[in-house]
Order: structure tokens, then sequence, then C-alpha cells
């Protein structure tokens, strides 16, 4: 009976930990939101940081469209962004400055939109 309650309090203390534990881990797996608004089809989207560069795209090769978001962790306050057709040209880019440094837990979202003229433009909010 002892062994019993042992295992059972043993069990409890183990689900309390992961729990405050779980609970306690700040969501740092993204800070840029990236959506595209703009009702056209892409191959990626790029950045460019200091000392370093990537870019996200679909995992089957399709194209990005419209309404897909892409979630990304920006560790450099500056970096810039560029739009990839899907004939592999560069027909977007822009720099960005945001402060991820004094503000860990801030997700900056920034929208693909097409302007008034039907030029393609980002939009950075810090919603």
């Amino acid at each position: 009976m002892k062994r019993k309650i042992n295992n059972i309090f043993f069990s409890l203390v183990i689900l309390l930990s992961i729990l405050i534990v779980g609970c306690s881990i700040k969501n740092e797996s993204y800070n840029l939101l990236i959506t595209n608004n703009s009702g056209e089809n892409f191959k990626s989207i790029g950045f460019h940081k200091k000392h370093s560069s990537g870019g996200v795209s679909n995992a089957d090769n399709s194209f990005i469209e419209a309404g897909d978001e892409f979630k990304i962790y920006m560790e450099s306050d500056e970096f810039s962004l560029n739009v990839i057709d899907t004939y592999g040209n560069e027909i977007m880019s822009q720099k960005f400055n945001a402060d991820f440094s004094n503000n860990k837990n801030k997700v900056y979202k920034i929208s693909i939109e097409k302007d008034f003229s039907g030029s393609l433009e980002f939009i950075l909010s810090d919603e």
C-alpha cells in the first residue's frame, strides 16, 4: 500500500513539474508573420540579414498563393525581404528595421499587398 502511495505521489510531482515548465516556456518559435494578401502567386519569399540569408517556400514546390502565411524567427533588427515570382525572378525587395531585441515576445506582421496602381508592396505592422 505504501509503495502504491509513493508511486502516485511521484507521478503527481512529475506531472506538476511538466505543467509548470511547459507553461513557463515562451513562444520564441517566430517573431515575424508574413502573409500573401496580394492575390498573386509567388515561388518564394527570401530574407537577408547581416551575415546570412534564407527563404521560405512550400515544401511540395507549389506556389505561394493568396492567403498563405509564413512564420520566421528573425534575430536581426535590420533585414530585407524579397519576393520571387513564378518564373524565378525577383519582383520586389524592401529593407526593414524592427525592434526584436527589446521586446522578445513581439510578433511583427508583414502583409504582401497590391497598392492602388497594382504594384506589390510590403505593409509592416506591429499589432
